[in-house]
């Protein structure tokens, strides 16, 4: 399963919304980007993966790196719940 993403979150915070996010990305780099790509990504809907091209032209519009367009593996995006990550521990081995 794949990262999510924060493109919301961080388009959001600079008011840029999907339909500026994805003109600016197309002009900023030359990327044909459609706006469903770009909602598709807002939405954390990752059916396949997108261009390498694509989440750079996204990354240099927003001022962010790659890295920065991806929730860290601990994070979940602001639209999901947070998971109880406690619970489901597994132990391997004898107790100490």
């Amino acid at each position: 399963m794949s990262k999510p993403f924060r493109v919301k979150e961080l388009a959001q915070d600079r008011n840029i919304t999907q339909e500026e996010l994805a003109s600016r990305a197309r002009q900023h780099a030359g990327v044909n980007i459609s706006l469903s790509t770009v909602r598709r990504i807002w939405q954390n809907n990752q059916a396949g993966s997108p261009r390498a091209e694509t989440l750079l032209a996204i990354a240099d519009v927003l001022g962010v790196t790659i890295k920065d367009l991806y929730a860290e593996s601990d994070e979940q995006p602001a639209t999901a719940p947070r998971a109880n990550l406690g619970a489901n521990k597994i132990s391997l081995g004898a107790p100490a």
